[in-house]
């Protein structure tokens, strides 16, 4: 992938984190994004660094950034920079994981099962999918890593909720698709099987702390 189009994927990714978030924190090298309405959510609670002049004072600024949270999560954008605080995050805790993106060229191809839906018609699949990765989880936590959804809809100016259903009508998987200035797209992950029951712990499993 050219550097210039990764640079523009990395602005997209800054530009709806921010805009998602209930409130911005700037810090050195990055901000962090915080949301107390779904405070259960890493993904809308967490470091964003564009790069890592000190990379052993990255898990104290993660803990400052995220006081009071049960989880750390600093997302890194450079890969240079994720690599040199890889060290440093590890020795705090962290699990290091790589995000890989990938592009798509052309027009969509037909065919496709996914259907734009509402987000209420995903609540019931994406609870029991929840209840079974986290099968002690109180009811709260699991509402909001349902509900934190709605959230997504203030990071760009279109997001569409996307579901893949069974002959009998059944959500079977789910993604979303996001819409920026120009109508350039990026593409969300898809989830799991969603009628597949899940291996209890599979997302809790680890240190609950990540960088990525």
């Amino acid at each position: 992938m050219a550097s210039a189009e990764l640079l523009r994927i990395s602005s997209f990714l800054v530009a709806f984190a921010r805009r998602q978030a209930a409130r911005v924190v700037e810090l050195p090298g990055g901000f962090a994004v915080l949301d107390d309405a779904f405070r259960h959510s890493r993904a809308g609670n967490q470091v964003f660094l564009d790069e890592a002049a000190a990379p052993e004072a990255v898990p104290a600024l993660a803990d400052e950034a995220l006081a009071g949270l049960p989880h750390r999560l600093v997302s890194v954008l450079d890969d240079e920079a994720g690599s040199a605080c890889a060290g440093a995050m590890a020795r705090a805790g962290y699990r290091h994981t790589i995000l890989l993106v990938m592009t798509h060229r052309g027009p969509v191809p037909a065919g496709g099962a996914a259907r734009e839906t509402e987000l209420d018609a995903l609540r019931g699949p994406l609870g029991r999918r929840w209840r079974g990765f986290l099968p002690g989880a109180e009811e709260e936590v699991v509402r909001q890593l349902v509900d934190r959804r709605a959230a997504r809809r203030r990071g760009a100016p279109v997001v569409r909720f996307l579901a893949a259903r069974t002959a009998e009508g059944e959500v079977a998987s789910l993604g979303r698709s996001l819409s920026g200035p120009g109508g350039r797209y990026g593409a969300d992950r898809g989830s799991d099987d969603l009628r597949r029951a899940p291996r209890p712990g599979v997302r809790g499993r680890g240190p609950r702390r990540r960088a990525a």
